[in-house]
């Protein structure tokens, strides 16, 4: 428990625990929802006025009602609060799919050494934050990345590449 407390902040660990006893009884499991926000985080709400609230605004209305607030709980606690015990068998899966992506990714370092440092931190981050949050944060940095250019010419290697001249002239 100390190590999760020292990955975590201890809140967030504490809100876990009530979050492991109290959905399926006293409250009713997320069955999901509160993933919606990776797919309309981009939908104004002038636009769209019923659009859910994120993760941590859903959970502070349970566990701090009246207050306008937020609180997080790891994705772990995201997980359990949408799907209960399978929680332990999604985790592990996103985590392989993002493994897997920065696997497909290195062998293609040369175009996209941005990408996998952006990956590395949101790996980092993973643990404390909701998946929808990690999510917007990833295509929000890729797009801008991609749209900006910003990976051109960061990556040489031995071979004759204009870049690598270059700079060594």
């Amino acid at each position: 428990m100390t190590t999760l407390m020292d990955t975590t902040e201890g809140q967030s660990v504490m809100q876990l625990l009530h979050i492991i006893n109290d959905f399926g009884d006293k409250f009713d499991f997320f069955y999901g929802s509160t993933y919606s926000k990776a797919v309309l985080f981009v939908v104004p709400r002038a636009l769209y006025p019923n659009k859910p609230e994120n993760y941590p605004a859903q959970i502070a209305k349970l566990y701090e009602p009246g207050e306008v607030t937020s609180l997080t709980t790891t994705q772990l606690g995201e997980l359990y609060a949408n799907f209960g015990v399978f929680a332990v068998l999604l985790l592990p899966s996103f985590t392989i799919m993002i493994l897997l992506l920065s696997a497909k990714l290195i062998r293609k370092i040369e175009s996209y050494p941005l990408i996998l440092a952006v990956l590395f931190l949101i790996m980092i981050w993973f643990a404390r934050s909701s998946l929808e949050d990690n999510f917007i944060t990833f295509v929000c940095t890729a797009g801008l990345i991609w749209g900006l250019r910003l990976q051109r010419g960061l990556y040489c290697t031995n071979h004759l590449t204009p870049m690598c001249h270059t700079a060594q002239a």
